[in-house]
């Protein structure tokens, strides 16, 4: 056991000049290979292939170290990476440890004893209020096995074994007075998808947030068997790897929000937001503000009223009137974030903000042409929000469009941040509600959503979090889509909002014309899903957006099912995804990617359906054997009850499968 200062080799530090630089023979070149499922492309200074005659070990790169085959014997080993940071006069350390047991392969596993890996899939630092991902694999997979995949984790914490009286009286009391003490049962649940989002048989971890506690020491295990191994009684069918990681400080703290004057006149007066008392252990901190004008729709998303996340902690801003009368309340939010990203919520502010004056809106119109490209952005929301749909569209919702697409939705004048890019997608979703559904509108969904991917502001993670930057970001994207997507839900209540509807009184677009854009809006919804889904897991619970044309479903799962596996998500309740056997014998694809679409509204009046389809009121039960198939709903010709979906698979990068590409 290795711990403390010691070193290996007669206790010297490795160097990089401790190493051979191993030469392609051939191309004399530096030799570059693949280790336990890892491709090293830097292989300048390596032992491995070409073993030094005067060292045992190397330092491949920074943080990198390799041993050569036979060195050590069996027993529990502690490897110690120490980390120097100079910044001027300050000078920063860490010590990193890992326990490696080494032992004997049993007789008849040789080179077949499973040798785990565990590979980290999120972001540094670890907050528990984001989703945590692990995925492990067999680095020697073999043919004839089939491997089963436990989870554990557990952590740093008091050791119950230890005597702290012994501790006094005993001189060679050895016990240690802290340990690695395994979580069970309610502490985490690999069973409970509340918790973890894919199941515990598989090699995939994913936590949902606020799992883990913040400022504490885990380590989480993944132990594999060899099923072929075991059958046979061999003692080493059966190996672990494990994965430490600590977890970030806690969320600011101590504060509330507050606002100057409760009561005002929409784009006249001018309110004062103000976070009050936060603290932190992560300085420094910053706020943001959002308001909510029509908070009893569930598919309106928060409108910020600061572009970016800024030191100062209040904002003052212009409201426009809430949607509920007589009091036309608007609900204010304040966030505060912490150095390290942890955010925080603070308390709802209530503000009474009455209807404008067609004065005050010609005013907040040239406000607009007036300010710098991001204010010009949230003031032409505002704006939009407050005006009625119609046929043919208000003059006023033309000339924000025109007036933000000449400097609003530009990439060189605004940042490109995840709250402009929600603030644009945002704009164009209030102003195609209203009913400007031009193509030109449809170019700048399309150049935002680009923007927005090109970013690498589409992730897994955040789909999955609701409340975060780009959380927002993809639903006010998909929001955009279905607004100038063709069709009508009449009713939020999602029972009665699947009622048929024939006609949308605002849409003035020709039948090819919304043709046009429903393709145009499902490329750019296939394009979305696609980037979102790329880290998910197989079996993990499927990423869900709910928008107030459809409901989407984003996951993964294995392309064969062997009945032993087990599955996360109440998707499943709702629809069954097949077993692809010929996706992955024909095409080699253990793993496929599905989508999974709701529609809550349908443009059937130009939609091509199949041959003996019909979106015409089934017939009532009458007895006969046709009759027989629909049971008596009780429906009228004003309410005829209809779904919609389509179920979509492709491969594990969620692209398309092509037979002639694949083949």
């Amino acid at each position: 056991r290795l711990g403390g200062d010691r070193r290996l080799s007669e206790l010297k530090i490795l160097e990089n000049s401790m190493c051979q630089e191993a030469i392609d023979p051939v191309s004399g070149a530096p030799r570059r290979f693949v280790f336990r499922g890892r491709e090293y492309d830097e292989a300048l200074n390596i032992t491995y292939g070409v073993p030094s005659t005067g060292y045992k070990y190397c330092v491949q790169s920074a943080g990198v170290l390799m041993f050569q085959a036979d060195l050590f014997t069996p027993g529990l080993y502690e490897f110690g990476l120490n980390i120097t940071k100079t910044i001027g006069s300050f000078v920063r350390r860490s010590l990193y440890t890992v326990t490696v047991n080494i032992t004997e392969e049993g007789a008849g596993a040789l080179g077949r004893t499973p040798m785990p890996i565990l590979q980290f899939d999120s972001s540094l630092p670890v907050l528990p209020s984001e989703v945590f991902r692990l995925q492990g694999a067999v680095s020697n997979p073999q043919n004839s096995s089939v491997y089963r995949y436990e989870w554990s984790a557990f952590v740093w914490s008091a050791n119950p074994l230890y005597d702290p009286d012994l501790a006094i009286i005993q001189a060679d009391y050895d016990v240690p007075r802290y340990r690695f003490v395994e979580l069970v049962p309610p502490a985490i649940n690999f069973g409970d998808e509340s918790m973890v989002r894919t199941p515990s048989d598989v090699p995939y971890l994913a936590l949902n947030p606020n799992v883990l506690s913040p400022s504490t020491l885990y380590k989480f295990r993944l132990t594999v068997t060899d099923t072929a191994l075991e059958a046979q009684g061999v003692s080493t069918a059966t190996t672990y790897t494990e994965y430490t990681i600590t977890t970030g400080g806690l969320p600011p703290s101590g504060g509330y929000l507050t606002v100057d004057n409760s009561t005002g006149f929409a784009f006249d007066t001018v309110f004062r937001f103000q976070m009050i008392g936060w603290g932190t252990e992560d300085f420094p901190l910053t706020y943001q503000f959002n308001y909510l004008r029509d908070f009893a729709d569930p598919y309106e998303l928060p409108t910020y009223l600061n572009p970016v996340y800024s030191l100062r902690t209040f904002v003052d801003s212009p409201l426009p009137w809430g949607a509920e009368a007589p009091d036309h309340l608007v609900r204010v939010t304040g966030y505060a974030k912490s150095a390290i990203g942890v955010m925080a919520t603070s308390n709802t502010v209530e503000v009474f903000v009455q209807p404008a004056s067609a004065e005050a809106e010609t005013d907040a119109l040239q406000e607009i042409k007036n300010l710098d490209p991001e204010s010009s952005l949230m003031y032409a929301i505002m704006l939009t929000q407050t005006q009625v749909p119609s046929n043919p569209v208000a003059d006023i919702c033309v000339d924000i469009y025109d007036t933000v697409a000449a400097k609003g939705f530009d990439a060189g004048q605004v940042p490109e941040t995840p709250d402009t890019l929600t603030l644009s997608a945002g704009l164009l979703t209030y102003l195609a509600e209203k009913g400007l559904r031009t193509s030109a509108v449809s170019a700048t969904i399309d150049n935002v959503m680009n923007r927005s991917i090109d970013a690498n502001y589409i992730h897994a993670d955040d789909t999955v979090i609701e409340g975060t930057q780009t959380y927002l970001l993809m639903e006010a994207l998909l929001a955009a889509t279905d607004a100038l997507s063709p069709g009508l839900v009449t009713e939020v209540n999602p029972t009665t909002g699947r009622r048929l509807q024939t006609i949308d009184p605002i849409d003035n677009r020709t039948s090819d014309l919304q043709y046009t854009h429903l393709l145009e809006m499902r490329v750019l919804q296939f394009d979305l899903g696609t980037k979102a889904m790329v880290a998910l897991y197989p079996s993990e619970v499927p990423a869900n957006f709910s928008v107030r044309g459809f409901e989407l479903y984003l996951g993964k799962d294995f392309s064969v099912d062997d009945a032993s596996g087990s599955v996360q998500g109440l998707v499943r309740t709702t629809f069954s995804v097949p077993t692809l056997d010929r996706l992955s014998f024909d095409y080699g694809r253990e793993t496929f990617a599905y989508r999974y679409m709701l529609y809550k509204k349908f443009p059937y009046s130009f939609w091509e359906l199949p041959d003996r389809h019909s979106l015409e009121a089934p017939a009532e039960d009458n007895g006969t054997f046709a009759g027989f198939q629909v049971p008596l709903q009780y429906y009228t010709s004003g309410e005829r009850m209809w779904h919609a979906m389509t179920l979509q698979i492709n491969d594990a990068r969620g692209a398309p499968i092509d037979a002639e590409a694949e083949a």
